[in-house]
């Protein structure tokens, strides 16, 4: 008997590591529906590397508590305290109005640019995702590490020189 509770007691811990393998760990920041998992492919552990220059996919899973007519999204960086808006490549809910019923588990995936003239430090990202009210659905940080393609930037003298000083 007590060789069968320790294997059930395995298996529930496997399903659970596996289930969470390739979501990153991230700090919710008020979000009104259950976040249930982020996910950036190129980025299988935290903090998460981004390299300048590289567009990136963004996977956000989360639990309607109540219906939104739409979602809006809002992401920005947040480096030595300066907020720096992400430039958004791709969002799903840009054309239409991407509707969200209660109860329902919604995958919302957008693709981001790391744009080149950001300054290669670490910082967090912010990602906010607001319904027609204007309310806040969904809301999380993510550590991120921005980087410069093989370790080599380019000139960056013109570009946020007192947060290069800080490197």
């Amino acid at each position: 008997m007590i060789i069968v509770s320790m294997l059930r007691a395995t298996i529930i811990v496997v399903v659970v590591l596996c289930a969470s393998v390739g979501a990153l760990p991230f700090q919710d920041c008020g979000s009104q529906y259950r976040l249930i998992s982020v996910d950036i492919p190129t980025c299988p552990t935290a903090p998460c590397t981004l390299t300048l220059g590289d567009r990136v996919n963004i996977s956000t899973n989360f639990l309607a508590d109540f219906k939104s007519s739409t979602v809006s999204l809002d992401a920005y960086y947040v480096i030595s305290t300066i907020q720096i808006p992400v430039a958004v490549a791709y969002d799903p809910c840009s054309q239409s109005s991407c509707s969200v019923e209660q109860g329902e588990t919604k995958q919302y995936g957008v693709s981001i640019d790391v744009e080149n003239f950001l300054p290669p430090l670490d910082g967090d990202l912010v990602v906010q995702l607001f319904n027609e009210n204007s309310r806040k659905i969904v809301c999380y940080i993510l550590t991120v590490r921005l980087r410069c393609k093989n370790n080599v930037c380019e000139d960056r003298n013109n570009v946020f020189p007192a947060l290069m000083k800080r490197q």
